[in-house]
This record gives structure tokens, C-alpha cells and sequence, in this order.
């Protein structure tokens, strides 16, 4: 028989270029244009208004050449107004356009990958039987059968032609893909220049009343402090392309640059070392914090839509999820996990996002988002002397006496100092996706300590396991039977065991090439009754691993271990490695969380090949709990809607594709927001602040109090660690 060859090698570049747009969010370029159509109608509001209020000192009420320095003033106004008007609505519009381009785009490049892949796997198949029937004629002829004749073409000449005929049809599709990606780029960039572009006639081009025009120069922004609702380029209210989308830090805005110079200014006054030399550097953490909107409140600690939280009634999606639901969250005075009632849901729109990876694990939140850590910490040495026993030697300073004598020894006698000693803490604390450091280790599972919620006993919850793993489930004219099957000598004796009491008969087959196959099958009244208590073994496993205790659940998830699992003990390793292996369905599900709540991270592996005759595996299996922050790379995710909960002990249990982990909940009821031009809190901005600067949405005052706390917690601006990783070619993070 001739092997099915698989997918051609270019098919991996398919795929590559067809996962580029997955996380494709029109929905959200949508709420961008929608955010700029507003802001037109807010600034045509601002200048009707304008009109309104000066229209009663017309008509001779006022008249003189300084009237008519003030009406041509107005005027000037409402024509640069109109013109970032126009601007706005023509922004808004090319948006709209464009995330339905976008769309079309993407649903074409799946229905091409779709199409390749079906034309693949039918010329596969189709060769495959072909060459199947060239080969019985080739060892027909190998045999000396008479009349046999060798075959044209060959089995290898028609497997040879199909490998090209694949490589085709993938190739054709690559390129068809690429075609398209170029088309969406050529379409973002346009739309990008548009956004980008300045204004002709825009409010920059207004010269300050009073004075004479020197040229006129453009700007998408509007003048002004604090007391406005735009801002220049793609800022406004979240309006901007965020951290990963838009175009790269360059010279800020008008408005924005009028706001930075200013507050530059009045901290040289106080002696702090910045120069219009920052000017770039302040803006670039200005447009990745806030767009440029002095009026920016960040609520948001939240997880993309297609996040989904586990609770009682299984896995739900952000819109099915109650208050009133229960969830699995982490209680730290047990150092258990256990159910804890959800308390709010919360959504946001238009949020920036980051993704922390590493080669086994991944999420996507907002850069604010918490996590649990139990971080490494160092154990402070006590009874150092500090007073060196050679030679009496004193510190000249008070400060860390023992740490001066310590290095004096060193230098001076050759004597060294015991090591640092660093522990990993078993208390732990909050830490925020944007402040994860390589100290941290994020907890992701902890054993879970739930009551029984199901009317079975220890054992009751073993025998569901093994008929979800190797049982069968009948029913023969409405009387359901169940039963487990099992050729291992050692299972069988288990299973022996376990069934003691529990009414049933075993049937043996020795007929197989495998030993003799044991068939357990339980009593008709007891299955009845079992199925009335509990509900299906197989399709209802989830329902049962989470209604279940813990003892139920460990018995469980020991029983399906021996049905459907292997444990392999590695050399180095003083416990087994075990993987849990089932086709997709119900009870891989119940099985992935049934490791989680044990107190281990489930990893989830789906078989990449197959024949065709097989069915679709993959395999769970319980990995460390815990993820250290050094293994974790941090990269921008762009923009999207996102939503969170808050429960009574601020952790939820998240799902995000095949991961499932512990993670903080929603902290925006807390009141601690950051908030302006560069997303301060309030007891940051209340300790950095200067004298006479004390309003937190005033875009001077929040520069000032900003760059003051990134100097003092950094050493410079240009430290700040979104500057730093956009200097080596990465993302920007929060600071």
C-alpha cells in the first residue's frame, strides 16, 4: 500500500501568510472611524458655537478697526475649522472603507485556503488509489503472474506527479494570499498617509490675535490646554493606532508640541535637566499612553473578546457570563484555588494590547492586566559585622554599614563575603503584564478545593472515568448499559477492584492477537441509575468534573489516566511524566480541566499528521504551575475590544485558545485609573507634581509630573522601557 504524502512543503508558507490575518478586528478600525466622524462633529460644534457667541457684537454693536480685527479673527477660525472638518470626515470615511476591505480580504484568503486544501487532499486521495492499483499490477509482475503487464504510468511516476501537481496547487495559493495581503497593505498605507497628513488651513495657520501672519504653517491639531477635546494626528479619545498599528514616533503634533514645550520650560525653571532635545522622546510615550488625549482615562485591565472565563456552567464567552456566576480564583490565606462569585463584568473599547509568550505559553491582555507572582526575593543576611575583625576598620556612613565592611574585607584582606541568597516567596502579590520581570514567576494553576456537587461516591467518580476513557455506553431498546474493556494485566486487576460490589459481569475474548480482552459490564439497573445521578460518562464529563470534590475529582483524573494515559519516568526524574491522550471533544475538555485543578498547567498538543483512516488526537498534560518571567517575551498586540470580571477573591480562571490559567480580575472599581496625556494615577501625579501644576488632566501639568517620575524611577527619559525596546527593534511597553 502506497503512504498518503501529506501536504506539500509549500504549504506551510500558506499558512503563514493566512494566519497574518486572523486577528483581523474590522470592528475595530470601524470604532476608530466612528471615534473621527464624532470628533468632526464636535470640533463643527465648537465653531458654531463660537459663531453663535460673537454674532451679537455684529451688526454695529461694535465697530472700529479693532472689530474688525476681532470678526476677521472669527472668521479665520471657522474657515480652519471647516478645513479639519473636512479632514476628520475624510479620515472617517477612508476608515469605514477600509475595514470593509479589510473584511472581504480576509474572508477571501480563508475561502483560498479552504479551496487549496480540499483540492489537495482530493488529488492526494486520489492518487493514492491510483497508485495503489499501479502497484498490485507491479508485484503481479514481480511475481511472475502471467499476463501481468507493468503498469504506465508506474505507482512512483503517479506519487511523483501528484507531489507536483500539490506544490502547485499551494504554490498557486501562496500567491493568490500574498496578492491580497500586498492589496491590504497598499489600502492601510494610503489610509495611514491620510491620517498623517496635515491639515492645509488648519488652526496652525491662525496667527495669534494681534499679530502679523509669518507664513502660514499646517497642523491636523487645535490650540489650546487642557480644556480641549482633540488632539493632532491619530490621537482624541483612544482614536490613535495604538502601540503596534500606526505609523512610528515622529515630530508630535501642534498642540501636543506647544504642550510639552511648555512644560519643559517651567521644569527648567525648577532647575530639571530636559531640553527641547526630549521634545521626540516625551511625545513618543505620549502617543503609545494616550494618543495624545489630555483627557484619556485607562480603566482598563482586561483580556480580548474571544477570552472566555470558566464557571460553573461551564465556559462562556464575555456576553453569556452573570454576575452571580461562580468562577475558579486563588485564595492566598489557603494557597488553594476554589469557587468565588463573580461580582461585575466590565468592557472597554478601543484598548491596547501585549502578548506575553514563550515557547509553551501565551495571553493576550491589556499592558495593565494582573497576574499572581510568587517572585524570587532576596533573603536579607543578618550578623554581618560592621566593623571589619581584622583590623577594626569603620564605614565613614551609617547607611548599610555591614555592606561597606563587607567590601573593605574583600579588598583589603581577601576574605569573601557569603553569597547572596535569594528564595522564592510563597506570598503572593499582583504584578501587571507591562511590569513583569525576570523575577517573577506568574502563578497560572493552583489545586483547586471545591465540595461535591454530584450524588456519587469516590469510586462512583473512577468507574465514570474509566467508561469515558475505554467504556462504551449502549442503549438497546431503551435500556442503557455501559461497560470498560481492558487487555492489560495489571488494569484488569485494577478494574477487578474497583468493581467489587458494584454489580456487573465480565465477559473474556482470548480470540484477539493481543491476549485475552476483559469486557466489564454493569448491571442495567445500577448503569440506569449511575447515568440518572451523574449524566453521560462521555458527554457529560465536563458537567462532572466541575460539580465534583476534590477527592472525586482525583479519582477521576487518576482513573482516566489509566485508561487513556501513559506515564513516562525519565531518566533525572523522581515522578512520571504523564500525558492524557483522546480524540477533541467533551472528554479531552474534562480532562484539560481536571489537570488544571489539580494544581497543574495543562498543555494541550494536537497530532499534526494522520492517516486518513484515523480519527483526530491530541494530548493533554500537567506542566509546572508556574511561569517565570524570564522565559517571557512581551511584544504590542495592537488595539481591540476587551472585557474582565471581578470576584470576591480578584482572580478568575481564563481561557485563551487551548491555555487555561489563573489571572487577576478587572481592577477598575478600585479607582485608581491612570489618567492624561501620559497616564499617571493619582498618587504618582499628587508626588511628582510641581507647585501651581496640580490639575491631572491640564496636558502641561500631567507632562511635568510624567517625565518627573520617569526621571526619578529611570535615571533619564531616554531609560523609560518602552524607549529602550523601540530602540532595539521591539514593542513599546508601558512605564
Amino acid at each position: 500500500m502506497v503512504a498518503a504524502p501529506g501536504m506539500p512543503p509549500e504549504w506551510a508558507d500558506v499558512e503563514a501568510k493566512a494566519q497574518q490575518v486572523d486577528k483581523l478586528n474590522p470592528a475595530g478600525i470601524q470604532s476608530v472611524a466612528d471615534q473621527f466622524a464624532q470628533a468632526s462633529k464636535d470640533s463643527a460644534d465648537h465653531s458654531v458655537a463660537l459663531r453663535n457667541a460673537t454674532a451679537t457684537l455684529g451688526g454695529g454693536t461694535w465697530s472700529g478697526p479693532s472689530a474688525d480685527a476681532f470678526f476677521d479673527y472669527v472668521k479665520k477660525i471657522g474657515d480652519a475649522g471647516q478645513k479639519v472638518n473636512d479632514h476628520l470626515d475624510e479620515v472617517s470615511k477612508e476608515l469605514s472603507t477600509l475595514q470593509g476591505s479589510l473584511s472581504d480580504i480576509k474572508n477571501q484568503i480563508h475561502t483560498i485556503q479552504q479551496q487549496a486544501k480540499s483540492q489537495i487532499d482530493d488529488a492526494n486521495n486520489q492518487a493514492v488509489q491510483q497508485a495503489n492499483a499501479a502497484e498490485a499490477q507491479e508485484n503481479a509482475v514481480h511475481a511472475g503472474k502471467e499476463g501481468a503487464a507493468m503498469p504506465s504510468p508506474t505507482s512512483a511516476e503517479i506519487m511523483a506527479a501528484n507531489a507536483q501537481k500539490t506544490s502547485g496547487i499551494a504554490s498557486g495559493a501562496r500567491d493568490h494570499i500574498q496578492t491580497l495581503l500586498n492589496n491590504g497593505n497598499d489600502q492601510i498605507n494610503r489610509v495611514m498617509d491620510l491620517v498623517k497628513k496635515d491639515v492645509e488651513g488648519g488652526y496652525d495657520s491662525v496667527p495669534p490675535l494681534g499679530t502679523a501672519p509669518s507664513g502660514a504653517h499646517s497642523s491636523g491639531g487645535l490650540h489650546g490646554g487642557g480644556g480641549s477635546n482633540f488632539s493632532g494626528g491619530g490621537g482624541g479619545g483612544g482614536g490613535g493606532l495604538g502601540p503596534s498599528g500606526g505609523p512610528p514616533s515622529g515630530q508630535p503634533p501642534g498642540n501636543v508640541r506647544q504642550w510639552i514645550e511648555e512644560a519643559i520650560k517651567e521644569m527648567q525653571a525648577q532647575g530639571i535637566p530636559v531640553t527641547e532635545a526630549d521634545i521626540n522622546s516625551i511625545w513618543a510615550i505620549i502617543e503609545h499612553e494616550s494618543g495624545g488625549n489630555p483627557h484619556a482615562i485607562n480603566l482598563w485591565d482586561c483580556v480580548p473578546l474571544d477570552t472566555m472565563i470558566l464557571t460553573q456552567r461551564g465556559w462562556l464567552k464575555h456576553n453569556e457570563v452573570l454576575v452571580g456566576d461562580e468562577t475558579i480564583g486563588y485564595n492566598p490565606l489557603s494557597g488553594h484555588s476554589e469557587w468565588t462569585p463573580i461580582t461585575g463584568v466590565v468592557h472597554h473599547e478601543n484598548a491596547p494590547l501585549v502578548r506575553l509568550a514563550n515557547s509553551r505559553w501565551h495571553a493576550t491582555t491589556t499592558p495593565n492586566h494582573r497576574w499572581l507572582t510568587l517572585p524570587r526575593v532576596h533573603v536579607q543576611d543578618t550578623g554581618l559585622p560592621t566593623v571589619c575583625p581584622e583590623c577594626g576598620w569603620l564605614p565613614r556612613t551609617s547607611v548599610q554599614p555591614a555592606n561597606g565592611v563587607a567590601v573593605h574585607r574583600r579588598k583589603m584582606h581577601g576574605v569573601v563575603p557569603p553569597r547572596q541568597r535569594n528564595v522564592h516567596s510563597d506570598r503572593p502579590r499582583f504584578v501587571t503584564s507591562k511590569e513583569v520581570r525576570s523575577r517573577d514567576r506568574i502563578l497560572l494553576s493552583a489545586s483547586a478545593r471545591t465540595p461535591a456537587r454530584l450524588d456519587i461516591t469516590v469510586r462512583e467518580a473512577a468507574i465514570l472515568a474509566w467508561i469515558a476513557g475505554d467504556g462504551h455506553v449502549e442503549n438497546r431498546k431503551h435500556r442503557p448499559t455501559m461497560s470498560i474493556a481492558q487487555s492489560k494485566p495489571h488494569l484488569v486487576e485494577k478494574l477487578k477492584s474497583l468493581l467489587v460490589d458494584v454489580p456487573h459481569a465480565c465477559y473474556v475474548d482470548d480470540q484477539g492477537g493481543c491476549g485475552p480482552r476483559h469486557q466489564f459490564r454493569l448491571d442495567y439497573d445500577y448503569s440506569r441509575d449511575l447515568i440518572a445521578r451523574a449524566g453521560s460518562p462521555k458527554s457529560d464529563s465536563v458537567a462532572q468534573v466541575l460539580a465534583m470534590s476534590t477527592e472525586q475529582r482525583e479519582a477521576w483524573l487518576e482513573a482516566l489516566t489509566d485508561a487513556e494515559g501513559a506515564r513516562t519516568l525519565k531518566p533525572g526524574y523522581s515522578k512520571a511524566q504523564v500525558a492524557i491522550y483522546q480524540s477533541p471533544g467533551a472528554v479531552l475538555e474534562a480532562a484539560t480541566l481536571a489537570v488544571y485543578l489539580s494544581g497543574r498547567r495543562p498543555r494541550v498538543l494536537h497530532a499534526r499528521s494522520r492517516r486518513d483512516t484515523w480519527q483526530p488526537e491530541a494530548s493533554v498534560r500537567g506542566n509546572t504551575p508556574v511561569v517565570s518571567g524570564a522565559s517571557l517575551g512581551s511584544t504590542a498586540a495592537g488595539r481591540g475590544n476587551v472585557w474582565c470580571v471581578t470576584t470576591g477573591l480578584g482572580t478568575w480562571t481564563a481561557r485563551e485558545e487551548d491555555h487555561v490559567f489563573l489571572t487577576g480580575n478587572s481592577n477598575a472599581k478600585a479607582g485608581h485609573p491612570s489618567k492624561g496625556l501620559m497616564q499617571t494615577i493619582d498618587s504618582t501625579f499628587n508626588s511628582y507634581k510641581l507647585p501651581g501644576h496640580g490639575d491631572i488632566y491640564n496636558p502641561v501639568d500631567n507632562i511635568i509630573a510624567g517625565v518627573r517620575y520617569t526621571m526619578s524611577r529611570y535615571g533619564s527619559i531616554a531609560n523609560t522601557p518602552g524607549l529602550k525596546a523601540m530602540s532595539h527593534g521591539g514593542g513599546y511597553v508601558g512605564y
